[in-house]
């Protein structure tokens, strides 16, 4: 009888929120509007820990990153584009410096390794 009340539980649970929505849908769903949401509660936050200008920017961008990368709200592709558009709006660099990055043959490199 156990057994039968278990997987009763399990298959509740999978359906999420009753509505036929599965958990992972809705950790995504919340994902999806976290880190925007955190990015400008970041930005708009008067004191924090002293960060000011681009290091301001930089830290409000990973914390949204962050947020999609472990909800896996959008593909991680397209999450680790977002510095492109959002670095310049932000002033942490220009979007030429931040896709020299992106084209860089020596990011494609294992970390210590000789050229």
């Amino acid at each position: 009888m156990t057994a039968a009340k278990n997987t009763a539980e399990n298959a509740a649970n999978d359906r999420g929120n009753g509505t036929g929505e599965s958990g992972s849908s809705l950790v995504r769903r919340l994902g999806l509007v976290l880190g925007p949401a955190l990015f400008a509660l970041i930005l708009a936050a008067p004191e924090l820990a002293g960060l000011e200008g681009a290091a301001r920017g930089a830290a409000a961008l990973t914390a949204w990153m962050a947020a999609w990368w472990v909800t896996e709200a959008v593909p991680l592709e397209a999450t680790a584009l977002l510095p492109i558009v959002v670095y310049p709006l932000t002033g942490v660099i220009s979007a030429g410096q931040v896709t020299l990055h992106y084209g860089s043959p020596t990011r494609r490199r294992p970390p210590f390794s000789c050229p």
